[in-house]
């Protein structure tokens, strides 16, 4: 848990010691199986000095031969348990601290979380052989696709205390061997009421059950809605999904029963009204309610504000959230307005469920069969041109919301490097205010006192009415003076 270097160099002199102990004591990366002894070596100046704390949460052992079998409910179970203590144990020596007036920030970080029995664990030549020795059919391991579907939960949130100290949050990141439910995020995060800036990575990559992806993103956005962050500054929020490789693939459908993105509708209603909110960040699959109000909503609905937000930054996949894609093949052909053919799958009665709910000594898994059936083979790449009807109203409600963001400086609205048919592409929309520096290319010193449109999306240009609104952008603040350039492929 600490440093083992510098301690034994604070039995020098007392003023060693305070200094050794600010620089030992200010981050702290330890495992849940520490914590009562981090409870009692930080005596009380101690805890004044802990800056970030890092918690790695180490989950139950399990059979080596087990790494054969997909894990069941009572696995998942027992590991969302084992979860759930070390978070309720953290937070409960934590509030301890604030109740004797230890209320110094704190920056906290949900590291890694793991099995020691994990494959993750074993080192690179040990999982070598073991992989050979599964070609060879000497040894039965699913390696990490035996925990895939499992995500872990927080437990008995609603017994959490509040801590007031937490000013700084990566509840999720891209670190940690195990998925975690998207809900046990909000769950965390709600627990501190002081929060000022967040970082998440949180997993959106399920592909071969689409509903589990469909009922935790639903989950995440019903809870999500209900919270406020009245003092948050910035937020860097990463829903990572990798679209199919196999493009003619149709996208899982996440709507459910509603009309439009719960997911998008939550985190519009969560950040818009943070009125203290300077930089927002957001990576996902998207749809046009993560900027404005769907129209049948908008009467009933508060209109977004973002009055200190300067920057605002969006990377939005190139699937929709309703199941389609963003983009087609140049000259507008899509396989989506072809009948889809019923498959051997369509025609099973096997339950989507049924990887978890036998009792057998092994699972049969093959990764080209699970490749198939979650769009990853065969690689079919050949979307690089945009869909109107797809990507319009996205771009309409990314240049309204904008209108109602004053202190704007920089946006952004982008694929981010996209694999095309040749070669890797990119649409991207950017806004620069007057003053504010251009990331594209060297700009004549008059050019950057005017507001700025950067346009990166080949040959295909947005209608007349995306245009207008677009061009609105800081009006009101800047004038009229505005550039307008469309760049090539940074990609060629």
């Amino acid at each position: 848990m600490l440093p083992s270097n510098l301690p034994p160099c604070a039995t020098i002199s007392r003023s060693w010691k305070h200094a050794i102990e600010r620089t030992v004591f200010q981050e702290l990366s330890l495992k849940s199986t520490e914590l009562d002894a981090f409870d009692a070596i930080l005596g009380a100046d101690r805890r004044r000095l802990l800056t970030k704390l890092t918690l790695n949460v180490v989950l139950p052992n399990y059979d080596e031969k087990d790494r054969g079998r997909f894990e069941r409910a009572a696995d998942q179970d027992a590991n969302s348990e084992t979860f759930t203590k070390a978070i309720e144990k953290l937070v409960s020596v934590l509030k301890s601290w604030e109740d004797a007036s230890v209320d110094s920030s704190l920056c906290f970080v949900l590291g890694r979380v793991y099995s020691p029995s994990d494959a993750s664990e074993c080192d690179y030549e040990t999982i070598q052989q073991q992989r050979l020795e599964v070609e060879l059919g000497n040894r039965h391991d699913l390696f990490q696709h035996r925990y895939m579907h499992t995500p872990i939960r927080l437990l008995r949130s609603d017994g959490l205390p509040s801590l007031s100290r937490v000013t700084k949050a990566s509840p999720a990141n891209s670190c940690s061997v195990r998925p975690l439910d998207m809900r046990a995020v909000v769950d965390l995060i709600a627990k501190f009421p002081n929060l000022e800036s967040c970082v998440w990575v949180l997993d959106d990559d399920e592909k071969r059950y689409p509903d589990l992806r469909l009922t935790n993103r639903h989950s995440f956005a019903s809870a999500l809605s209900t919270l406020t962050f009245p003092f948050l500054q910035t937020a860097h929020l990463t829903f990572s999904h990798e679209p199919p490789l196999d493009q003619k693939f149709k996208p899982a459908n996440l709507l459910g029963d509603h009309t439009c993105d719960p997911l998008s509708t939550a985190l519009l209603c969560a950040f818009s009204q943070s009125q203290n909110l300077t930089s927002l960040t957001l990576t996902g699959v998207f749809d046009s309610s993560l900027f404005w109000p769907p129209f049948h909503q908008s009467s009933n609905s508060l209109v977004p504000s973002w009055s200190n937000l300067k920057s605002l930054n969006v990377t939005f996949d190139i699937t929709t959230p309703s199941g389609y894609w963003y983009f087609t093949k140049e000259g507008g052909w899509d396989p989506e307005n072809i009948p889809t053919l019923a498959t051997e799958d369509d025609e099973s009665d096997e339950s989507e469920d049924s990887f978890i709910l036998d009792d057998q000594s092994f699972d049969e898994f093959d990764p080209d069969e699970d490749a198939r059936l979650s769009g990853g083979r065969p690689g079919d790449i050949f979307r690089n041109e945009p869909n109107p009807s797809r990507l319009k109203p996205l771009l309409l409600a990314f240049a309204k919301a904008q209108r109602q963001m004053p202190s704007l400086l920089t946006s952004a609205l982008t694929t981010g490097p996209v694999t095309g048919p040749e070669r890797t592409f990119q649409f991207e929309i950017c806004y620069f205010a007057p003053g504010a520096t251009a990331y594209y290319r060297n700009e004549a010193l008059h050019e950057k006192n005017l507001r700025r449109l950067y346009f990166e999306m080949g040959n295909w240009v947005p209608d007349e009415e995306v245009m207008e609104e677009l061009r609105e952008v800081g009006r009101d603040r800047w004038g009229d003076g505005l550039i307008e350039r469309f760049l090539e492929d940074q990609y060629v």
